[in-house]
Formats: C-alpha cells, sequence, structure tokens
C-alpha cells in the first residue's frame, strides 16, 4: 500500500518547480547553441568579443565560473526576488513581471551593444526580454528562485558553451 506522510506533497511540489527550472533551463540551453551556432557571422565579431572581455579581465575560466554559478544566483537574487518583490507588492503581478523584465534588460543593454555588431546588438535585447519575462512568470508560479535561478544557470551555461566552442 502507498502511503504518503504530512510534508510529502509539499516536497513533490518542489521537485516540480525544479523540473520546470530545469526544463526551461534546457529550452534556452539550446535555443542559445543552435541560434548562435546557425547566426554566428551574423551576431558575433570573435576578435571584438575576445578583446572586450580580455579588456574586462573576464576570460577563461573565471569567465565559465562567475557566468554559470554566480550571476544567476545574485541576478535572480536582485531581479526576480527583491525588485519583482517590491513591485509586486505595490502594483501587483503582472505589472511585476513586465516592470523587473524591462529594467532587467536595460541592465543588460550596455553589454549586448558594446559585445554584438550592429544592427544586430538592438536585436539581442530582445531575447534578454522574453527570458525576464518568463522568468518573472516562472517566479510567480512557483513561489521561489529556485527554478527560475536553475533556469538562468542553464541558459548562461549555453552562453558558455557558445564561448567556448565558436569563440575562444
Amino acid at each position: 500500500m502507498i502511503s504518503i506522510r504530512p510534508g510529502q506533497l509539499r516536497k513533490l511540489g518542489d521537485f516540480y518547480k525544479i523540473k520546470m527550472g530545469i526544463i526551461s533551463g534546457i529550452f534556452f540551453y539550446v535555443t542559445i547553441v543552435t541560434g548562435v551556432s546557425i547566426f554566428f557571422d551574423l551576431l558575433i565579431d570573435p576578435e571584438n568579443v575576445e578583446t572586450l572581455l580580455a579588456k574586462w579581465k573576464f576570460t577563461g575560466v573565471s569567465l565559465i565560473l562567475i557566468l554559470i554559478f554566480i550571476n544567476p544566483f545574485l541576478e535572480e537574487m536582485y531581479w526576480r526576488g527583491f525588485i519583482f518583490e517590491r513591485i509586486r507588492l505595490k502594483r501587483g503581478k503582472i505589472e511585476a513581471v513586465l516592470y523587473s523584465a524591462f529594467f532587467y534588460t536595460i541592465y543588460h543593454v550596455l553589454t549586448v551593444m558594446l559585445l554584438f555588431q550592429w544592427p544586430v546588438n538592438t536585436l539581442i535585447v530582445l531575447p534578454v526580454f522574453i527570458a525576464g519575462l518568463y522568468w518573472g512568470w516562472l517566479r510567480e508560479k512557483s513561489g521561489s528562485l529556485a527554478a527560475v535561478t536553475i533556469s538562468h544557470m542553464l541558459a548562461d551555461a549555453g552562453i558558455m558553451t557558445v564561448y567556448l566552442l565558436l569563440i575562444q
């Protein structure tokens, strides 16, 4: 006979949230690697990227570790934790998703504008905004930052895969 003890249903719910983060993260990973691989010549000037990253002292293992493990955690704590929650309490969940995605995108504009070639750099902002919308929605739906952070980590792993395979 199967029995469910108190607290087990909550744990199953937590697993579902984590699974949502993993599945969406894999989707972002595949989309990033495939999209950049197909449109590489239009999107990226490898010499420019390498020069900028070297100028910023942001290369190699430190770049990979920071962008996959530290950056998503910090960004999600700030954008979908602190900012999202403040907006949600004052304006509601829809505006929290929209505004946090908008400000998250603005935060990434400078980096995107420098790393990508014109006019593509302006178009690259759109996937950043879409990711911000999705992560805001996932934050609201899951009620936690765990799924969002996992998804973001896998998306950043896609960016690092592009860096390792196509740029470096």
